[in-house]
């Protein structure tokens, strides 16, 4: 494991936070850096910006002219998206203008925005994920929420993706079959994962006694991972061939970790989130490698590590693990994070 450091060279008070790698092993996400920020975009008074890790450095990338901005996901090609100030200010809400941005070659350029006035303002929108036919994902809106829209980017036009029964949903990942994935929150202000293919988003329900959902990631087979919780619990969900199962289910009994939120899968099937160590209570990162037929020979399944084992019949109930409040409320959050400052209507607790 290795600290990427962040832009002002210190491991107090500045803050990093990755969101997405690629095949390159090329990282990308934000960072705090020691300027000081009067608006208090980031929730430390600092100005952020959006970042690029690769080999082992750590460089800033451009901003559109303001002072803050943030990277969400990288394909293979390197091409990065995410959001990023202006200089300019929205006349509504009197706050930065913020816009849907790409960066290649390292040089940053701001997506169409549809009918919708000048910009994105207040930090709530903009791309979440890309494949690599250069599609992005994303939501956009005015500033004072007044009019949200679900879009595609797709060589240089702006589709909008539609709706699940009226209600806007919000893309978190795009694989590369035009497949995507992420949470719509419905009438109840219940939310839910769902899976957008040929035009249509579906509601992908959830897990036996839970009530909400959120979908995660998706991979080229169109597998997704997500969250699902009841009221005090959550746990992370594998949606293929139409069936949802239950992660905690699957992985072997005497497992040290219980995993309550997934991040990402990839095409063999790995699983990485969030988990809790059972004896601490502590916050872990989890891998989950799938140890069926096809994958006998995988490393991790010769180590005997904690893995998702195809082969092996599900339990009957989830083990009873309740989550502390505040791991609730992270997994939660976690949408919230890619779409938005973290300072913007997020506590980092």
């Amino acid at each position: 494991m290795t600290d990427l450091g962040t832009l002002a060279g210190s491991d107090t008070l500045p803050y990093s936070v990755a969101f997405s790698i690629n095949d390159n092993d090329e990282v990308v996400g934000l960072s705090e850096t020691s300027v000081p920020d009067p608006q208090n975009t980031c929730g430390d008074s600092l100005v952020c910006l959006p970042v690029l890790w690769r080999n082992g450095v750590i460089t800033a990338l451009p901003t559109l002219g303001g002072a803050n901005g943030q990277a969400s996901a990288i394909n293979d090609r390197g091409q990065v998206v995410g959001i990023a100030q202006t200089d300019k200010t929205d006349p509504t809400c009197q706050t930065p203008v913020l816009k849907p941005t790409v960066w290649e070659g390292g040089q940053a350029r701001a997506l169409p925005t549809a009918s919708f006035r000048d910009g994105i303002v207040g930090g709530a929108s903009g791309p979440a994920g890309n494949n690599n036919h250069g599609q992005v994902v994303g939501i956009i809106t005015t500033c004072d929420f007044s009019s949200t829209r679900t879009v595609l980017w797709d060589r240089h036009k702006v589709i909008d993706m539609g709706t699940i029964g009226g209600l806007v949903f919000a893309p978190i990942a795009i694989n590369n079959k035009e497949q995507a994935t992420g949470t719509y929150t419905t009438t109840a202000g219940i939310n839910r994962a769902f899976l957008w293919e040929d035009g249509v988003a579906t509601d992908l329900g959830t897990l036996p006694g839970d009530n909400f959902a959120e979908g995660g990631a998706i991979n080229d087979k169109g597998q997704i991972v997500g969250q699902s919780c009841s009221a005090t619990s959550c746990t992370v969900f594998l949606w293929k061939h139409d069936v949802m199962t239950d992660l905690n289910a699957v992985v072997p009994g005497d497992s040290s970790l219980y995993p309550f939120a997934a991040t990402g899968i990839n095409s063999r099937g790995q699983i990485v989130g969030w988990a809790v160590q059972k004896s601490t209570g502590l916050l872990r990162a989890f891998l989950a490698t799938p140890c069926g037929e096809d994958e006998s020979d995988d490393e991790g399944c010769q180590k005997g590590a904690e893995s998702v084992s195809a082969a092996q019949p599900s339990r009957s109930e989830r083990p009873t693990v309740i989550l502390p409040e505040n791991l609730r409320k992270r997994g939660w959050r976690r949408l919230g994070h890619r779409y938005q400052f973290p300072g913007l209507g997020a506590s980092r607790d």
